[in-house]
C-alpha cells in the first residue's frame, strides 16, 4: 500500500500525459501563503505544493488550486473567502483546496483531530448551499489522492504500469467502472473512512457532525 507522497508522485510521473502540473512553489511562496491565510498549512499539503503549485490530475477529475488565484483558477489563499461570499457554506475549519472538475469542492480540515484515525481529513462539499452539505472523502490527503488516482487511472485507460506501481490488486481492476468498484477501491485505499460511498448529497454532514467524527 502506498503511504508516502513521494511514491504517489512517482505513479503520476509514469502516467504524466494524463495530468497537468505547475512548477513547485518555493519556500518563500509557501511562507507568504501561510502568512496570508493566518495559519500554517498541514505538512503534507505544504509538501504537495512544493512538488506542484496547483495541478489537474487524471484529465481534470481532481483539481488542486494554485496558491494564488489567476484568471483561469481560484487560489488556495483566497478560495474559501471568495466562495463563502458566493453563498457556499464554507466553515472556518475547512480550507478549500480544489474541486472535482464539476460542481463540488474539496477542502482540508485544518484543526488537529483528537481522533488518531484522521490526519487533516479531506471534505467534499456539495452544491447544496445549506449547512448539511458535506461528506468525508479521505481520512487524510494521501489516502484521498490514492483512491482517486486508482479509480480514474482505469476510467481514462492509462494502462497497467501505474496500477502495478501503486500495487492495486487485480480484483480491483475491472471493465465495469461503476460506483461499486469505486467503493471497493476507496475501502482498499482508506479503510478507516466512515463511508466507502461518500456522497455529500446523501450524507449531508454538517460541521458539527464532522467535529463529532474527528473527536474520540
Amino acid at each position: 500500500m502506498i503511504k508516502t507522497l513521494d511514491t504517489l508522485i512517482e505513479i503520476w510521473k509514469v502516467s504524466l500525459e494524463h495530468h497537468y502540473f505547475n512548477p513547485g512553489a518555493s519556500e518563500l511562496e509557501l511562507d507568504f501563503a501561510e502568512k496570508k491565510l493566518g495559519h500554517q498549512l498541514p505538512s503534507v499539503l505544504r509538501n504537495l505544493y512544493s512538488f506542484s503549485n496547483g495541478f489537474e490530475l487524471l484529465h481534470g477529475n481532481v483539481q488542486i488550486y494554485p496558491l494564488e488565484e489567476h484568471e483561469y483558477s481560484l487560489g488556495l489563499t483566497t478560495a474559501s473567502e471568495k466562495l463563502h461570499g458566493w453563498g457556499w457554506p464554507i466553515a472556518s475549519e475547512i480550507l478549500i483546496i480544489g474541486g472535482n472538475g464539476s460542481d463540488d469542492l474539496y477542502g482540508i480540515w485544518i484543526p488537529n483531530c483528537d481522533n488518531p484515525k484522521y490526519d487533516h481529513p479531506i471534505i467534499q462539499i456539495g452544491e447544496i448551499f445549506e449547512p448539511g452539505c458535506m461528506t468525508i472523502v479521505g481520512t487524510g490527503l494521501i489516502p484521498f489522492l490514492i483512491n482517486r488516482t486508482a479509480f480514474f487511472l482505469q476510467v481514462i485507460e492509462a494502462g497497467v504500469i501505474p496500477l502495478d506501481k501503486m500495487g492495486l490488486p487485480m480484483e480491483l481492476r475491472k471493465d465495469d467502472l461503476d460506483e461499486s468498484l469505486f467503493a471497493e477501491i476507496i475501502q482498499w485505499a482508506d479503510p478507516n473512512l466512515p463511508d466507502s460511498c461518500p456522497d455529500p448529497y446523501k450524507q449531508k454532514l454538517t460541521v458539527e457532525d464532522l467535529k463529532k467524527l474527528f473527536t474520540l
